[in-house]
């Protein structure tokens, strides 16, 4: 971990964890043109005690905290629309997500929303055309099509400083694919 009073990088063993919670993944195919698939997880971890570090650095006081990368709840559900177009195939993509936050560190100083664990949302979307004999495709995509602002990684520096890198913002493209 980094020692948040140091910026020091400090060797520490792992420490007992309570985790309890549930999970669903599902997967329908409602006609033979759509499919709909949703999955999420509802959470409830804290770590069992403090740790202290490697050589006697110092004590990692955790005990209590949520463990880091671990949301409360996240949900997401999506949609695939297929349609022939000729041999091809034709099929729009919609995925929508929400993620209540997580913490990047066991220390819960740095998390989605820089000094907290802010939640955030998340729509993308695809357009893609495949050819008749598979080989190729190309697919025109959106992603954060809301322009969400969170954050993705991070760490506690020193003290109040905190690191943490920007999720991407809004992004549109075109891919093309080939299969070999």
């Amino acid at each position: 971990y980094t020692d948040s009073a140091s910026g020091s990088n400090i060797l520490v063993n792992g420490t007992g964890a309570k985790i309890t919670g549930a999970e669903y993944d599902a997967l329908w195919r409602a006609a033979p043109w759509l499919t709909i698939r949703s999955n999420g997880l509802l959470l409830d971890s804290s770590y069992d005690r403090d740790v202290q570090s490697a050589g006697g650095a110092g004590v990692l006081f955790i005990k209590g905290n949520r463990l880091a990368g671990a949301p409360k709840f996240a949900i997401s559900l999506g949609a695939d629309v297929t349609h022939s177009v000729g041999d091809g195939e034709l099929k729009f993509s919609v995925d929508a997500s929400h993620n209540d936050g997580y913490y990047f560190d066991a220390e819960n100083l740095t998390g989605t929303g820089g000094a907290n664990a802010h939640s955030f949302e998340m729509l993308d979307a695809s357009l893609t055309y495949t050819a008749p004999d598979k080989r190729w495709l190309i697919s025109l995509f959106g992603a954060n099509l809301t322009d969400e602002k969170y954050f993705d990684s991070g760490l506690p520096i020193s003290g109040l400083v905190r690191n943490a890198r920007a999720a991407p913002p809004r992004t549109y493209g075109v891919r093309v694919g080939f299969n070999f």
